[in-house]
């Protein structure tokens, strides 16, 4: 198998990244694989470099990098022909500030090893990926699929200040610290109308997750190869109630929390969500207008696991 791997350095702390870099080329040289490496000189660059690979045949490609190069190499894949994609095989090596699917498989920044044995041995299973629909203000239809979840709300909310501070301060550490006092500003609840397993609702949400895998631990029991989508729903509690249920997150019981509703889908209608934003794997979707409807995919990356 040809076999490309995209190095993605996540910016933080140059000097460890080289010696992390190092690390993973002295690993592969060791495993004894044949390989083609290249390094993405931005986070817009992955989706071309994939797209590069499928171009030149490689049928086996290794993404060095969190959840954000994850899913954009997934978005590049689902964008090809169907007949070109199933001859393609994608393998995770974690080196992200979030590595949340990687670490579902059981894979880690600590052991590059188990990473590269498993591109060595070349189990393969085939897994889902979830897709949201949505159009923009221009009123243009677009499609963006995910490997991991969706968020709605409050989490999206987190996530967008962190990006922004992040480009203020420099500091991976200072910018959730200062993102974690911004989160007080921002609304708490959300007035959303939605339709999960032809339930019709209208309700205030805090935050809305939908989970192909564990979503950041909000829906915990989600499988990424079972055809269904988990939804976690959280309403907004009262401040007793969200300091007991951060504990419950913490302590990975996040379901038990009694303002927590769980469903099992294949679809999620968002008919208004106005001023929630959304975040896809961890990189928030701009423009959106407020009905979108967020599907699964079944069966549709081979992916190399341990």
């Amino acid at each position: 198998m040809k076999t490309g791997i995209i190095y993605c350095p996540n910016h933080w702390g140059m000097t460890s990244q080289k010696k992390k870099r190092q690390r993973l080329v002295n690993a592969l040289n060791q495993s004894g694989l044949e390989y083609d490496f290249v390094q993405s000189e931005s986070a817009n660059s992955v989706e071309r470099l994939v797209s590069m690979m499928i171009d030149n045949g490689y049928t086996r490609i290794v993404i060095v990098g969190g959840d954000t190069a994850v899913n954009d190499a997934v978005n590049c894949l689902m964008s090809t022909e169907k007949r070109v994609r199933e001859n393609i095989a994608l393998a995770i090596i974690p080196n992200g500030v979030v590595n949340d699917f990687a670490s579902y498989w059981g894979l880690s920044k600590s052991d590059i090893k188990l990473s590269v044995d498993a591109i060595r041995r070349g189990r393969e299973r085939l897994v889902d990926v979830g897709c949201i629909q949505y159009t923009d203000k221009r009123r243009e239809t677009h499609h963006r699929y995910f490997i991991n979840c969706v968020n709605v709300g409050l989490v999206a909310s987190l996530q967008n200040l962190r990006n922004r501070t992040r480009k203020i301060f420099g500091s991976r550490t200072l910018s959730y610290i200062v993102s974690a006092t911004l989160i007080i500003t921002q609304r708490l609840g959300y007035k959303m109308h939605l339709v999960i397993n032809n339930e019709d609702m209208k309700r205030s949400v805090m935050t809305l997750c939908v989970g192909n895998c564990i979503g950041y631990g909000q829906t915990p029991s989600a499988v990424p190869y079972n055809g269904m989508l988990d939804v976690s729903l959280v309403s907004n509690p009262p401040l007793r109630q969200l300091l007991s249920g951060l504990r419950l997150f913490l302590s990975k019981r996040f379901l038990m929390h009694s303002g927590v509703t769980a469903y099992r889908t294949k679809r999620v209608e968002v008919k208004a969500a106005p001023h929630a934003h959304i975040c896809v794997d961890g990189r928030v979707l701009k423009s959106v207008r407020a009905q979108y409807c967020i599907t699964v995919c079944e069966e549709e990356i081979r992916l190399i696991i341990p």
